[in-house]
């Protein structure tokens, strides 16, 4: 995936994605659960620091 700096030289003007930290939509909570087009997803934090998203 390009980085906005990658396209940056190439004249383009990079959209930037919102940025999230995980905490900020979990709480304190180890999960969150995401909806999309009527799909729910499972976004987990393991302990190793890492997230799983399962549907």
């Amino acid at each position: 995936m390009d980085s906005p700096s990658d396209l940056a030289h190439l004249g383009e003007t990079p959209i930037l994605p919102k940025v999230f930290e995980f905490a900020a939509l979990s709480g304190d909570r180890p999960e969150v659960w995401i909806e999309l087009d009527g799909i729910t997803y499972r976004l987990r934090k393991t302990r190793q620091g890492k997230l799983i998203l399962t549907k």
